[in-house]
């Protein structure tokens, strides 16, 4: 065992107690106050939904695609679902992006109008 794999193991580590502390802190404040637990909840639920939605339109795209230009995919050694999963990851970013800028814009917006 030489020193990278140390290192390795050490990070590994080090991100599991790092997790853990996170979803500690995270249960005490949502039992402390549910109210925003509620909230937090459905902004996880919200996400959740995005994603299968964006790995359905991904999984209809891509299938077809995939088909066409297989002999581009076999060239960089990506199965369908790898590439099923690239584009549910940019599908998703796309959503959450657009979903970022629209409430930037929207609070913009009536914070103008409010005055």
């Amino acid at each position: 065992m030489d020193i990278i794999d140390v290192g390795i193991y050490l990070f590994w580590a080090m991100l599991g107690v790092a997790i853990i502390i996170i979803l500690v802190y995270a249960i005490i404040n949502m039992i402390s106050n549910p109210k925003n637990a509620k909230k937090t909840l459905f902004q996880i639920l919200a996400v959740i939904v995005i994603g299968v939605a964006s790995y359905f339109i991904s999984r209809k795209l891509h299938y077809d695609v995939y088909e066409e230009t297989l002999a581009e995919s076999l060239k960089y050694k990506m199965s369908v679902k790898q590439v099923v999963a690239v584009g549910m990851g940019i599908i998703m970013f796309y959503i959450l992006a657009a979903a970022a800028i629209g409430s930037v814009i929207y609070a913009e917006i009536s914070k103008v109008l409010s005055k």
